[in-house]
């Protein structure tokens, strides 16, 4: 069973806020991010912005998100550990020590990475520097010892499976961790328009972390779900992906087939009711997206995507 959580290291004046978990705690005497699990049906965001409240006292706002991590133990066969990683620079209140341990600001030049987790030496100075990235450690059976791993930097044709997203009709679509996908789509998956969703040819829907973000700036009351894509995807550069693109995610093959228009049921996320926002004769490259499925599997929310590239032949 896996096991998602986040970290979120909030920064200041070119140093990070980083606490000593008290002894007896797992990571007990390690300098870490604040961070745990989520809980379930939370979004990785308001997870990581819950934990920094409860364990130093400040009220994050504007997280970044900075990647995913993916960690097992011993001879287990895939990741015991998924935790999404945030950073944050805009924060409120006052720092306040609690039950989980010493809290203390430290150089972002200085780390204290000899008594931090073996792995955060590989991928915690690029986080800090501003990059994005996916990576995934193999420690012994009793996570003492670093075996293996190998991280990623995000962006272009790299990124990950932020978040996905199911209904039993409608929107918004709620987070769940893992779905089986088939020809005719995520497994649990359900549209009250059968007319305008779903399909073989409508499968997958997919849209951008970073341009829901970008319509949150502008006021948009948009989040992860709430337009109804079943994969919200971080970190790839969103104007590649065009019908006939393929793409990976995880074990699943995908091939992109068509622009979605947007309809009257999402007005809601939009001021004024403006869905034309998202539509991508309006927004090149701002626009949601349906794929096919080329090859069934299970997917697993933090999963790599790769923008694999076109087929030879024309566009569907």
């Amino acid at each position: 069973m896996t096991t998602f959580a986040t970290l979120c290291f909030p920064t200041r004046d070119g140093q990070v806020l980083l606490l000593r978990k008290r002894e007896g705690l797992w990571g007990g005497g390690k300098w870490n991010g604040p961070g745990g699990k989520l809980l379930p049906g939370e979004d990785p965001e308001e997870g990581a912005a819950r934990e920094v409240r409860e364990e130093t006292g400040l009220v994050a706002r504007d997280l970044r998100f900075a990647g995913v991590l993916h960690f097992s133990f011993g001879e287990q066969r895939s990741s015991g550990w998924v935790v999404y990683v945030f950073t944050c620079e805009e924060f409120s209140g006052a720092v306040a020590e609690g039950r989980e341990g010493t809290l203390r600001w430290h150089p972002v030049d200085h780390l204290p990475l000899e008594r931090m987790w073996e792995d955060d030496r590989h991928w915690l100075p690029q986080v800090l520097s501003g990059r994005r990235v996916w990576a995934e450690f193999r420690f012994d059976a009793d996570a003492q010892r670093l075996e293996d791993g190998r991280v990623v930097e995000l962006g272009g044709s790299l990124g990950v499976a932020y978040r996905l997203n199911t209904s039993r009709g409608g929107v918004p679509k709620r987070p769940v961790v893992e779905a089986e996908v088939t020809h005719e789509g995520l497994r649990g998956d359900l549209h009250n328009d059968t007319r305008h969703h779903g399909g073989p040819e409508r499968a997958v829907c997919l849209f951008s972390l970073e341009v829901l973000q970008r319509l949150r700036a502008e006021g948009h009351p948009v989040a992860p779900g709430s337009l109804g894509e079943n994969v919200t995807v971080a970190g790839v550069d969103w104007r590649q992906v065009r019908p006939g693109l393929r793409l990976r995610v995880g074990e699943v093959d995908l091939q992109v087939t068509r622009y979605t228009t947007p309809c009257a049921t999402i007005r809601h996320n939009f001021l004024r009711g403006d869905i034309a926002r998202v539509h991508p004769d309006h927004h090149p490259g701002e626009a949601r997206v349906y794929a096919r499925v080329l090859r069934p599997g299970t997917l697993r929310a933090g999963a790599l995507v790769e923008l694999v590239g076109r087929d030879p032949g024309p566009s569907p």
